[in-house]
């Protein structure tokens, strides 16, 4: 067993997880001491360390300069998850990406026409991170036929 291990079975996690928890942990108490727990977003402040995120005002990857616009403390700004995510929309260079969308409770989203609906119109499937599938059942028609 290496130290890596022996540290995971000590803190029950994987070690690198529980550094990088630290690591926020610490950056949310340095936010709230100095007043900087207010979302970037919406300007309401950041009450759980659940709802701190730590998000780039300027998208770097898409950026002509990614490596300046990753690094830039500028470029840095704290806000709510939902807020940073909502605001992504999950968009890459234009198109919906396949990860997750916010959608209302109650709801999921079909990814073939691109729409939230309610959790009844989409047939289970417990393998799926929301417990249905990624289309509607009506879409699943067209599809699977």
């Amino acid at each position: 067993m290496n130290s890596n291990d022996t540290k995971a079975v000590a803190l029950g996690e994987p070690y690198g997880t529980a550094n990088n928890k630290l690591r926020k942990s610490l950056l949310f108490d340095f936010a709230k001491r100095l007043d900087e727990d207010i979302c970037y977003r919406c300007g309401v402040k950041i009450d759980s360390i659940e709802e701190f995120s730590i998000e780039h005002k300027v998208s770097w990857l898409n950026s002509e300069d990614p490596i300046r616009y990753f690094y830039s403390l500028d470029n840095i700004a704290f806000s709510h998850i939902k807020c940073n995510l909502k605001d992504s929309g999950f968009k890459s260079k234009g198109r919906v990406s396949k990860y997750r969308r916010i959608v209302k409770s109650g709801n999921s989203w079909c990814y073939v026409c691109k729409m939230e609906k309610p959790l009844t119109e989409f047939t289970l499937n417990r393998h799926r991170w929301r417990g249905v599938e990624y289309e509607c059942r009506e879409c699943r028609k067209i599809v699977r036929k």
